[in-house]
């Protein structure tokens, strides 16, 4: 590429900066929206996926639509390994993903599942007091804090009990859950 090629080319990208910052006034910028999305994942047991998607998925359609929150509930045979459950993503800004959390948690708690016995009775029940969130290793160590000091805070401060996989209990490199 010559000289008068590469100046036309970076004008034009100045250009184009430009028009994009004149604009940003009369539309939002793409960056700043991006700053206030977040993404996360929750599991739900395999059971109450019907109660979240709804009859056809309907149920689901009308929540996104309500919220704008992007949803998605990974296929019947992608599930977290050892508990066997569905990934529920969710890409919102924060307020929506809590929203969206309550609206799951809400489907597992009311769901009309049938257990075989008094043990997965119990394990049903106790399930429906759990929200499982699936943290990327990386992450993990900035939510438990040098010697435990911002898990623990968390529990105190909203008194719940938190509880993270052993990293040796998962395959590798697969995210955990807390």
């Amino acid at each position: 590429m010559d000289g008068q090629e590469e100046s036309s080319k970076k004008r034009s990208l100045e250009e184009s900066l430009d028009n994009e910052e004149a604009s940003e006034s009369a539309a939002p910028d793409n960056r700043k929206i991006l700053k206030t999305v977040k993404v996360i994942r929750v599991l739900c047991p395999n059971y109450a996926v019907g109660s979240i998607l709804g009859k056809g998925g309907e149920r689901l359609k009308e929540f996104k639509d309500s919220t704008g929150a992007r949803i998605t509930v990974s296929k019947q045979g992608c599930m977290f390994p050892v508990i066997n459950e569905r990934y529920v993503s969710i890409m919102a800004d924060l307020s929506t993903i809590q929203s969206v959390v309550k609206f799951i948690q809400l489907r597992i708690r009311e769901d009309e599942f049938q257990p075989k016995d008094e043990r997965e009775l119990a394990r049903f029940e106790k399930r429906k007091r759990v929200c499982k969130v699936v943290v990327s290793d990386n992450v993990i160590g900035k939510i438990i804090g040098k010697g435990g000091d911002n898990i623990n805070e968390l529990k105190t401060r909203h008194n719940v009990m938190i509880k993270t996989t052993n990293k040796k209990e998962l395959p590798h490199e697969l995210p955990r859950e807390l």
